[in-house]
């Protein structure tokens, strides 16, 4: 390490400040570079999803570009305080938030700098620590210029940056791609609920079927059935080529799987060729989940349902409790704690609608201040204020605090079902929350709200679908978890020299 530089961050950097801008400004116009996008990456992503409305010279003086660092300058917490990330390529048109500040670097100054390298160092407890050193505490945590001036890096040569960049990177890499695994297994879980007990599509197949079965008698080709399904804009052209077969059953399995399904392969007389992964076994199970839809539509007070299925109130389909806080002023409910406690701050950076760890742990002594006491896996979390929304199975014993509603799934509907059908109704749960600090909805009026509630076989079948979903989620995130904890282990160890 006798080659590695120590070097002040304004030897290399100039400091800006961000966009500050109010709230009807967002929503649409150019890329905005938000303060979480700076606190929860350690990069900044690739596709920025918030949008401001920005002038020409504000875009200017606010852009973003390749080897940019941002750092949070103002935090609740001391702990939150100077999170950074670095943009690892150019973002036209984007600006930056106001409640972080942006080094840049400056011309000819003289040394070899990666961003990548940048980007972990940054974010190790060596140079977290130094920072806060110079943080100050009021009502708010906060870092500005002349605090900044006095922090400093150690700069190895640019090749030993290099190598211990891509020794982390290899790492972030495959948490990143556990992320996207994760985003698509619960796309796929909502996509599933939403087709069978939102547009009701596998009852729709069979009508269609049985509206084709009679064309047929009429005289209608199978041409001009399929023309008409693709006109209506619901089915896929393999969907709509299954339901102008006129078998019903045929017809809700295509709706279920998006795939053709002739009749002579669902009766075993021969192989599916159009798509062979449908294989015996699948068009067996195809067929045993088909056979669980109704074949009728029928008029209700809040709109067409399924004939045989019942609208009720959650609060009769769940039970729905609250949590609490046990006092922090007493050590004897939190010291040496070993039971889970969650708030919806461990909500708040979930890309999961799973919960398998939290950050904080009470004792014994604490549980037994908390009402509804520890709460069993399957459990489904929602956050109740500060925001309203966040969605969770647990897959841990937990006990919560005051800002969720849980809903503990004993009858009927799963835990599955309970937390799609949450997520699709989120609108409405959002509309009947008030308050004048924050939105909070309260238990009696989340009790009240419809959900429809399909027969016990069927909640069943789309359980055994999405809970195979969320085990691989869960093992994901426990994979992640491994992951994390060797980068964060093994990046103070390269930044000192170690394993090089």
């Amino acid at each position: 390490m006798s080659d590695w530089q120590k070097v002040k961050l304004t030897e290399i950097y100039e400091i800006s400040s961000g966009l500050s801008k109010p709230a009807e400004a967002f929503g649409s116009g150019h890329p905005f570079v938000s303060f979480k996008n700076v606190f929860r990456n350690c990069f900044i992503p690739d596709e920025l999803e918030q949008l401001v409305e920005s002038t020409d010279k504000e875009r200017q003086k606010c852009s973003v570009k390749k080897g940019d660092v941002f750092l949070t300058r103002t935090s609740e917490t001391m702990h939150e305080l100077g999170m950074s990330s670095v943009a690892l390529k150019d973002y036209p048109y984007a600006t930056f938030n106001g409640f972080t500040k942006r080094l840049r670097e400056k011309d000819k100054h003289g040394f070899d700098v990666l961003p990548e390298y940048i980007g972990y160092y940054l974010r190790s407890p060596k140079f977290r620590t130094g920072m806060l050193a110079f943080s100050t505490m009021s009502t708010r945590a906060s870092l500005n210029n002349q605090m900044i001036s006095q922090l400093d890096i150690e700069l190895p040569p640019i090749s030993v940056q290099k190598t211990i960049a891509d020794a982390l990177k290899r790492l972030d890499e495959k948490i990143q791609l556990n992320r996207q695994t994760n985003q698509t297994l619960e796309a796929i879980a909502q996509a599933i609920f939403k087709s069978w007990f939102v547009d009701f599509d596998p009852t729709r197949a069979k009508i269609a079927a049985n509206e084709c079965a009679l064309a047929r008698t009429t005289g209608a080709s199978t041409v001009e059935l399929i023309a008409q399904l693709l006109e209506d804009g619901r089915w896929t052209k393999k969907q709509a080529q299954t339901i102008a077969q006129g078998d019903p059953e045929l017809a809700a399995m295509s709706a279920i799987s998006g795939q053709f399904v002739s009749a002579e392969a669902s009766k075993g007389d021969e192989t599916q060729e159009q798509n062979p992964q449908l294989t015996a076994e699948k068009l067996e199970e195809l067929s045993q989940t088909a056979a669980l839809f109704p074949d009728v539509l029928v008029d209700s007070e809040l709109g067409e349902m399924p004939e045989g299925w019942q609208w009720s109130e959650i609060g009769n389909e769940v039970t729905v409790v609250g949590g609490g806080t046990p006092s922090t002023k007493k050590t004897e409910y939190w010291d040496g704690g070993t039971i889970n406690w969650t708030s919806p701050r461990d909500m708040s950076n979930l890309t999961d609608k799973v919960l398998t760890q939290t950050d904080r742990q009470i004792t014994k002594e604490g549980l037994a201040k908390i009402s509804s006491g520890l709460l069993p896996v399957g459990t489904v979390l929602m956050s109740s204020r500060a925001p309203v929304g966040y969605l969770a199975i647990t897959k841990i014993p937990v006990a919560i605090n005051q800002g969720y509603i849980a809903m503990k799934c004993e009858k009927t509907l799963s835990s599955e079902y309970v937390v799609q059908w949450a997520n699709s109704v989120m609108a409405d749960i959002k509309q009947r929350a008030s308050g004048t600090t924050f939105a909070e909805i309260s238990k009696k009026n989340f009790k009240i709200i419809p959900v429809l509630v399909p027969s016990e076989h069927l909640v069943n079948q789309y359980a055994n679908y999405a809970s195979d979903l969320y085990g691989k989620i869960s093992v994901a995130l426990n994979e992640t978890k491994m992951l994390s904890e060797s980068r964060d282990l093994l990046l103070p160890k390269l930044l000192s020299g170690d394993f090089l």
